[in-house]
């Protein structure tokens, strides 16, 4: 069972990503449709024809390997070839590591925070603690830092002028 389910998220996040790079089609020629004045087209090739494709790429896989039964996908599973298994474990112990990296890329926004993030990390891995006691002790850590660096930045002036400022919102990417 942890077999398919990392087989099952590693091909998953392949196609995924293969399908969305090819869905860029799709794009370019809803482009070209909204250029030309052609909502028809647009929706054609915005909303008709990936939801099309989606439906292809992910119900006849599924039907087949359903209808075709347990037997067939494992004696397709165990004869894949050598390079297929070893890309597809290579694979699987990447992804945690993106994960990591993508979330740290998201929520670390100083280089202070490393410092948080790591200790949340060690107090999970290293000193036995579950989650409920790591996020209490993350939430007491997070306010001190926000009452500590919140109030001095409050009090700091603003460097940008008010004529000609653009608000922008920090929560937006």
């Amino acid at each position: 069972m942890t077999l398919a389910v990392l087989v099952g998220n590693t091909f998953g996040l392949v196609f995924y990503n293969l399908r969305m790079a090819g869905y860029s089609v799709f794009n370019n020629k809803a482009l070209e449709a909204a250029q030309a004045g052609s909502t028809k087209g647009v929706t054609l090739w915005h909303l008709v024809i990936p939801q099309i494709c989606t439906f292809l790429l992910r119900f006849v896989p599924v039907f087949v390997a359903i209808i075709a039964g347990e037997g067939v996908v494992n004696d397709i599973a165990n004869n894949a070839p050598e390079i297929v298994t070893h890309t597809i474990s290579v694979l699987g112990g990447i992804l945690p590591a993106l994960g990591i990296g993508m979330l740290m890329n998201i929520v670390v926004k100083e280089k202070i925070q490393l410092v948080f993030f790591f200790l949340g990390f060690a107090l999970f891995a290293f000193a036995g603690l579950g989650t409920i006691p790591v996020v209490f002790i993350a939430a007491t850590v997070a306010y001190i830092y926000f009452l500590a660096t919140g109030k001095a930045a409050a009090a700091a002036p603003a460097a940008t002028s008010s004529e000609n400022a653009i608000y922008e919102d920090p929560d937006l990417f």
